[in-house]
């Protein structure tokens, strides 16, 4: 289990890598141009002040995979 204590949280829109971000929308069926960017800035129980997690593609609730 990871735990972080959360000082601040912000996000900004920024352009999608490929590999990591969808770079088509599946609703516009258009080229993406800008994905947002979520940071979260805070401490772990260890207090290690920095770190950057890259985050997997999460199914959304409800979601099925067919």
């Amino acid at each position: 289990m990871f735990s972080v204590r959360i000082v601040t949280a912000d996000y900004y829109m920024g352009s999608p890598l490929p590999g990591l971000d969808p770079c088509q929308s599946h609703f516009r069926e258009a080229p993406t141009k800008r994905v947002p960017v979520v940071r979260v800035f805070g401490a772990t129980p260890a207090g290690v002040p920095v770190f950057e997690c890259p985050l997997e593609e999460i199914a959304l609730e409800g979601e099925s995979d067919g």
